[in-house]
Formats: C-alpha cells, sequence, structure tokens
C-alpha cells in the first residue's frame, strides 16, 4: 500500500495501530532511495531481522518526496519521481509500507509511526536527527555501517563519467575525481 504524504496520516496511524494490537514491532528506516543498490537492500532486510522476523512485525519504510530530495541532494535529484520510487519500495519483500513526506527530516513521520526500532546505516549518531524522537516514544535506533563500495553517489558520477560526451569540455569526463569501480 502506497500512502502519500500527509493526506493519508489517519490511515498510517490506523494501519500502525491494527498491527500493534496483534502485538507487532513496528520498524522504520527513511532516505530518497532514487538508485537502489545492495547497501539498501541489506538496510531493508534488517529492519526485517531487527524486528524479529520470521515473526509479525511492520517495516515501515519514510520515503523523501521530490522537493525534500532536491533540498537535500541537489536540483538534479531525484532521478526518479517519488511515486515510482514509492513502488518500486513496496515490490521489495522486506517492506510493508512507504510513506511519502516533504520534510528535510523523518522527525514529524516518526512522531505518527513511533516505531519500536529505527534503522539508518553510515550515519555519526550526533547526525541522525530522528534519534531524540524515537527515543521519546520507548523506541531504540540502530545504526548500520555501511556497505562497503555501495553508494547512490557513486553510481551517478559513474553513470556520469561513462555516458558523458566526449568533448573537451564535458564536465564530469574532464574533471579530476575517482571514478568509482575502475
Amino acid at each position: 500500500m502506497i500512502l502519500h504524504k500527509d493526506k493519508h496520516r489517519k490511515s498510517v496511524e490506523c494501519i500502525l495501530a491494527e498491527h500493534r494490537d496483534k502485538g507487532a514491532t513496528i520498524v522504520s528506516t527513511n532516505g530518497v532511495f532514487d538508485i537502489l543498490h545492495a547497501g539498501h537492500i541489506s538496510t531493508f532486510e534488517r529492519c526485517r531481522i531487527e524486528g524479529g522476523w520470521p515473526r509479525a512485525n511492520m517495516v515501515v519504510v519514510g520515503l523523501n518526496s521530490d522537493e525534500s530530495a532536491k533540498r537535500l541532494k541537489g536540483n538534479l535529484r531525484p532521478l526518479q519521481p517519488e511515486m515510482s520510487r514509492a513502488e518500486v519500495l513496496l515490490a521489495i519483500e522486506y517492506i510493508d509500507l512507504v510513506v511519502i513526506f516533504d520534510e528535510d527530516t523523518p522527525c514529524e513521520l516518526l512522531e505518527i509511526v513511533k516505531p519500536n526500532i529505527h534503522v539508518k546505516a553510515g550515519y555519526k549518531p550526533e547526525d541522525i536527527p530522528e534519534m531524540d524522537v524515537v527515543r521519546k516514544y520507548g523506541g531504540t535506533l540502530v545504526n548500520l555501517p555501511l556497505l562497503e563500495g555501495h553508494s547512490t553517489t557513486a553510481i551517478v558520477k559513474k553513470i556520469a563519467y561513462y555516458y558523458c560526451p566526449m568533448l573537451d569540455g564535458c564536465p564530469i569526463r574532464h574533471s579530476p575525481f575517482e571514478v568509482p569501480g575502475r
């Protein structure tokens, strides 16, 4: 089920309440998820495991809206529109619910979700603004290391490098950055 932004907050609350009544553990994560890679899948799998898989639990993914992604990643992102990203995420077996949010952080969404566990990957604890919200409701924050060699930015750079025209003025082909995976 894809729930879109604020207009469905009541629906999100009802769905989560039903799962809590059944004893489910609510696990959340969030991000832009523009180009999915093994690091993302590893995080989603870990969400399911943290919730006690295979027993009943609910994995909720907060997805940055297009506008939020632009503010966080720059005007060239996201590469795919929010509803496409949401549909792809929902096809992943580890994910039960995707909620698109417009804010720069998932804090407002987490005030509604009130996860038992919130999973992040590759952040310093002081750079996780949602930590206080999760703990306020008695939840736990699980901070995973990045899966080495997996980064959306690195993938975008690699694609740009190989597909940039061979013109002398190409800003990517002729810049000094290191091409990943070479």
